[in-house]
């Protein structure tokens, strides 16, 4: 397992002491969580934005030039050019590949949502 999928600094250091390995400081890992945490949010915004009708060509596939300028609007202050670029392209081929999986399963994040918080309980 990664450091971040831990959910605290305490489980991931005690897990690895159990093995006998070495952890990374504190501050690196609460960084590194903390990232993870923006990734999530800045997907979860796209998919936001991707739901919008506004975003929608005729046919009903995605229109990426109408999601990059919402996108780009609240993301631009974070992240600069070519990071943003980075961030937008590797949300928007995860969504690509998960709406296929999305147009099989249409309730899935309903369903995610309540896996997490009801079952595993996660409340990010």
């Amino acid at each position: 397992m990664q450091a971040t999928d831990y959910n605290s600094y305490t489980a991931y250091t005690t897990a690895k002491a159990k093995l006998g390995l070495q952890v990374i400081p504190q501050e690196l890992f609460d960084s590194l969580k903390s990232q993870d945490r923006m990734i999530a949010q800045f997907k979860s915004d796209m998919l936001g934005f991707i739901a919008l009708a506004e975003n929608k060509e005729a046919d009903g596939s995605i229109n990426w030039n109408f999601i990059d300028a919402d996108m780009y609007v609240k993301w631009s202050v974070l992240l600069e050019g070519e990071e943003y670029t980075n961030w937008f392209d590797a949300a928007a081929d995860d969504i690509e590949v998960e709406g296929d999986l999305l147009a099989r399963y249409p309730d899935a994040i309903n369903q995610l949502a309540v896996l997490k918080t009801d079952f595993l309980g996660i409340n990010e």
